[in-house]
């Protein structure tokens, strides 16, 4: 079972020196500990416990990758004994100093807020032994701080040992404790901490601000919003528009990693370009409350940018900067913009903000400026400016070869190419996984690139354990990516038939950039794909209300009404996206599905004949022959859309629409090629 917050593999680690276990006390207290968060929680949580003192994790051994996986856990419970804190043993020194730094760097942080104002450690020590003074101090020396624990200590004269479970008998326990009632501390304490990291407020110890008229009554949403407009080209050439839009982008990507600021997505800010329209009511539909607008003039190596915060509410312009400089200053440009936009919100808001160190991405201009070009034609999302984009990735990766940015910009295309079927995965897949890995040379902390690296393991590999650990780094960080939660739902919770979580990151990612036809295209597709056509089809019609002519919208209005058993309004929609789209096979295969279906086979032939030659046909005609429900056909065209890789596959795996293949005897087959969970493999799943 997972962690509640996706970038943890546990919500509970339990460290204790295996000794301290000969007599069965630590398998009593989590089997104890277990039974009395299921009582008091709403959601289960998930406890990694080593019940296997010979599983490789020895004390003489150093700590492993699979350990440090573990220890990226939400809270760590050290049992502390007699010899528990030994420098030389592995429990201290491996897990929980370990521990102990990692929660220090994650962004979460080791100390967080709860929501009674007090601050909490996400080190819950339990004391089984009255402690030496020097074990007490090495214990406070490591945590920097008094030593608080709850304790499971058994005293009366000259004893000093465990109390055990059977043991209910305070008044024989100098401590006069009832372990049932430490158990229910320990349980209490964790809920409150859970609750603690729900609140956006409390990552990194950011202390919560006073109620104001903009404070969530539930303290649980951010207090304040911005939306970044697209900065207006100023210069004499329009070309140049491509560099205005990504200072603008840029400016948005950071600062949505202020703490507790909630900022309108790339997509919804963007679709105001060009509109004059009063802010007011661009503050009302993205629903926030502040707006940065500026401008950008370019010429040759001179740079003027302007930038201005207004607040929504009276059109008061509350900071307002001029920054005459260099092409080479473009990044020191940006940060000081989303300084002084986080240093306002921060007297105001938010107390301590800490100001990242000064970036640079590149030095090269020309790279950073072809990396700019890439982005732009990628975000057309067309056959050609996939193709235009690739050559300005790779212009700018040859000019620097250590710019992370142009080789995440590539594997981005390469997968949109190989996910809509424009170039054969199998030639791809491996070139995502490879300039993936050299962007983490680069920066081993790139979320999207672990993203990219999630997306391979699970959609190429079938490897799940791998894209388990490559999407829990992707989703680590208070911000998350559009991109990268997108990839995690559809590559990861889909196919793991996770369909609630999945829905879940669909809402967040709608709230987050409401105008993205794109975001709610996805919503829908997820919604369908879990049997929720009603809602499904609700999240559709918001988006034809933002765009009635996009075709990804179309195709999954299509197999929305087919779910619903409306053919003649699917072939309608069908019909509109294989017009747009006639480079993607789920269209194709819908359309000519619908048309045998309702008897017109001589066309239903000559669309289907067009899938023959594509590079994932296999799913179009898989769509088709359920359609005509020719299972065997079906079947057949799976088969090959796994042994091809094709990513969709393991996309449609676990959905409503393949329900009868899922109960054909081929399918634990089917399943077995893509190491698929066993409750979809035995055709269960959402059929």
């Amino acid at each position: 079972m997972a962690s509640l917050i996706p970038a943890y593999e546990f919500d509970i680690f339990i460290s204790y020196r295996h000794n301290d276990n000969r007599s069965g006390w630590v398998t009593e207290f989590v089997t104890a500990l277990q039974e009395e968060l299921a009582a008091i929680l709403k959601e289960p949580v998930s406890v990694y416990f080593d019940t296997n003192p010979h599983d490789g994790l020895l004390e003489t051994h150093n700590v492993d990758k699979s350990l440090s996986g573990k220890l990226k856990c939400l809270i760590f419970i050290p049992i502390i004994s007699q010899t528990y804190c030994d420098p030389k043993s592995f429990a201290w020194q491996n897990e929980f100093v370990t521990f102990n730094k990692m929660a220090q760097e994650d962004p979460i942080g080791r100390d967080i807020k709860l929501a009674n104002g007090n601050v909490a450690s996400r080190i819950l020590p339990v004391k089984i032994h009255e402690l030496d003074t020097e074990d007490k101090d090495q214990l406070e020396k490591e945590t920097g701080g008094v030593l608080r624990s709850i304790e499971f200590i058994y005293k009366s004269s000259g004893v000093n040992r465990p109390l055990r479970i059977n043991e209910n008998h305070p008044q024989d326990n100098l401590n006069k404790t009832y372990y049932l009632d430490q158990i229910n501390k320990i349980a209490n304490a964790i809920k409150e901490i859970i609750g603690g990291l729900k609140n956006p407020l409390s990552l990194k110890g950011i202390p919560a601000a006073k109620e104001s008229s903009n404070t969530s009554k539930s303290n649980s949403e951010p207090l304040e919003s911005i939306a970044v407009l697209p900065f207006a080209n100023m210069s004499s050439d329009p070309e140049q528009e491509f560099f205005s839009d990504g200072i603008s982008e840029e400016i948005i990507n950071m600062i949505a990693q202020v703490p507790g600021l909630k900022v309108a997505g790339r997509t919804s800010s963007f679709s105001f370009k060009g509109k004059n329209q009063d802010l007011r009511l661009i503050g009302e539909q993205l629903n926030v409350n502040h707006i940065l607008e500026g401008s950008v003039r370019k010429s040759g190596n001179k740079l003027r940018i302007t930038a201005q915060l207004i607040k929504v509410e009276d059109g008061y312009h509350l900071w307002s900067e001029r920054y005459d400089r260099e092409l080479d200053d473009v990044f020191a440009i940006q940060d000081e913009i989303a300084s002084n936009i986080a240093e306002y919100l921060k007297v105001t808001f938010f107390g301590n903000y800490e100001t990242k160190e000064e970036r640079r991405p590149t030095t090269n201009m020309e790279a950073y400026v072809a990396c700019l070009k890439g982005h732009h034609q990628y975000l057309k999302v067309t056959p050609d400016g996939m193709t235009r984009s690739i050559e300005y990735f790779e212009q700018a990766i040859s000019l620097d070869s250590g710019y992370a940015d142009p080789c995440i910009g590539l594997g981005v295309t390469y997968l949109i190419l190989a996910t809509h079927g424009i170039q054969p995965p199998q030639v791809m897949m491996p070139m995502i996984r490879e300039i993936a890995e050299k962007a983490l040379r680069i920066d081993p902390s790139d979320r999207k690139a672990h993203a990219l690296l999630g997306s391979v393991a699970a959609a190429y590999d079938y490897d799940w354990k791998i894209a388990s650990e490559q999407f829990s780094l992707s989703m680590a960080g208070g911000h998350q990516l559009s991109d990268v939660r997108i990839r995690y739902a559809s590559f990861y919770l889909l196919p793991m038939g996770r369909f609630e979580e999945v829905i879940r990151e669909e809402e967040k990612e709608v709230e987050s950039d409401p105008l993205n036809i794109v975001s709610r295209a996805i919503q829908c597709y997820h919604l369908r794909f879990a049997g929720q056509y009603d809602r499904a089809l609700e999240a559709a019609q918001k988006a034809l209300e933002l765009d009635d002519n996009h075709w990804l919208i179309l195709v999954m209005m299509a197999e929305v009404l087919v779910g619903m058993g409306k053919f003649e309004e699917a072939i309608s929609m069908a019909e509109r996206s294989y017009r747009l789209a006639p480079f993607d096979p789920r269209p194709l295969g819908l359309l000519a599905g619908l048309l045998a279906r309702r008897g017109d086979t001589e066309r239903a032939k000559q669309i289907r004949d067009q899938l023959n030659p594509m590079a994932m046909g296999s799913i179009g005609l898989l769509l088709y022959n359920l359609l005509i429900s020719d299972i065997e056909a079906a079947a057949d065209c799976f088969h090959h859309a796994i042994e091809r890789r094709e990513p969709l596959a393991v996309i449609y795996a676990s959905v409503q629409l393949l329900a009868p293949l899922r109960s054909n005897k081929r399918w634990p087959l089917l399943a077995d090629m893509m190491n698929l969970p066993g409750h979809i493999a035995v055709g269960t799943g959402t059929g």
